[in-house]
C-alpha cells in the first residue's frame, strides 16, 4: 500500500478568509499589518494566506471585538440615517422610536453585566430592528386606523425584509438573525419562524423586549400619560408568553434605576 502524500495548505486570498471569518475584507486586512495573520505577497502585490494560519490563530471573541468596533465606526451614521427615514413614513406617536429601542437595549445589557461590545451589538441591533419598513408600504406605516387582515399580513413580513437587507452588507450581517426574530413569542407564537424559548436568540429577545414597552410607552404619552411602571405592569401580564421571566426582572431594575 502506498503512503499518502500530506495534503498541502491551501492558499486563499484576502476575500477567502473574511468569508471563513465572517468578518470584512479591510478586517483581515488590519490583521495582517497587526501580525496576527502571516501573509505573503504574489508578483503582482497581492496578499496570499495559508489555511493553517485562519484556523489557527483567531480567537472568535477577537474577532467578534475588532469587527464590532469597526462596524460601529464605519455604519452608525448610515444606520441612523435608514431610520430616519423609516420614522419618517411612520404615525408622529413612533417618533424616536429605534433610538430609544437602542438606549433600553444597552441598559439592559449593562443590567445584565454584558462586556462593552456586546452592549455596542445591542445599542446597534435596537437601532436596526425595524429597518425592513423601508420594504413596508407608506399607507401601511402611515397608517392611523386598525391595519385590515392583509395589511397586517405585510408589515409582518419586516423581520424577514430587514433580515435579508443586512445579510447582503458585510458589516451588518452579524444583525441578521437579531433583526429576523424579534418578534418571536417565548411561548412560541410569535413570527417569523414560530420559535419558542431559548430557541430564540437572547439578543433577539432582548431588543423585542425593549420595542414592546417602548410602543407602550409611546402610546401612553400620545393618550396623555407615560408612566414607566404603568407600561412594565402591562409587559408583566405577558410573563412566559411573550417574554421571559427572566427577561422582565431585569427590565423592571432597568426601570426602577433609570426611567423612574
Amino acid at each position: 500500500m502506498l503512503d499518502e502524500k500530506p495534503q498541502e495548505h491551501r492558499v486563499l486570498t484576502i476575500k477567502e478568509v473574511a468569508k471563513v471569518l465572517k468578518v470584512s475584507v479591510q478586517t483581515v486586512k488590519n490583521y495582517i499589518y497587526q501580525g496576527k495573520i502571516k501573509s505573503f505577497k504574489t508578483p503582482g502585490g497581492h496578499h496570499r494566506i495559508l489555511e493553517s494560519e485562519v484556523n489557527s490563530k483567531l480567537p472568535v471573541e477577537e474577532l467578534q471585538g475588532n469587527d464590532l468596533k469597526e462596524l460601529m465606526d464605519v455604519s452608525a451614521l448610515i444606520v441612523r440615517a435608514m431610520v430616519r427615514a423609516i420614522e419618517g413614513k411612520e404615525i408622529p406617536m413612533f417618533l424616536g422610536h429605534s433610538t430609544r429601542v437602542a438606549k433600553l437595549c444597552k441598559l439592559i445589557g449593562q443590567e445584565m453585566g454584558f462586556k462593552d461590545d456586546k452592549i455596542e451589538l445591542l445599542n446597534m441591533a435596537g437601532l436596526l430592528h425595524d429597518i425592513g419598513k423601508l420594504n413596508v408600504a407608506d399607507e401601511i406605516l402611515g397608517k392611523t386606523d386598525k391595519l385590515t387582515r392583509d395589511e397586517y399580513k405585510e408589515l409582518k413580513k419586516h423581520p424577514q425584509f430587514g433580515s435579508k437587507m443586512v445579510k447582503d452588507v458585510e458589516y451588518l450581517q452579524i444583525f441578521s438573525p437579531i433583526i429576523k426574530h424579534h418578534h418571536e413569542w417565548y411561548n412560541g407564537m410569535g413570527y417569523p419562524s414560530g420559535l419558542r424559548g431559548d430557541a430564540i436568540p437572547l439578543d433577539a429577545q432582548i431588543v423585542g423586549l425593549a420595542e414592546a414597552f417602548d410602543v407602550i410607552m409611546s402610546k401612553h404619552k400620545a393618550q396623555g400619560s407615560s408612566n414607566a411602571q404603568t407600561s412594565l405592569n402591562e409587559i408583566k401580564k405577558f410573563e412566559n408568553i411573550q417574554f421571559s421571566s427572566n427577561l422582565i426582572t431585569i427590565l423592571d431594575n432597568v426601570v426602577k434605576k433609570e426611567m423612574h
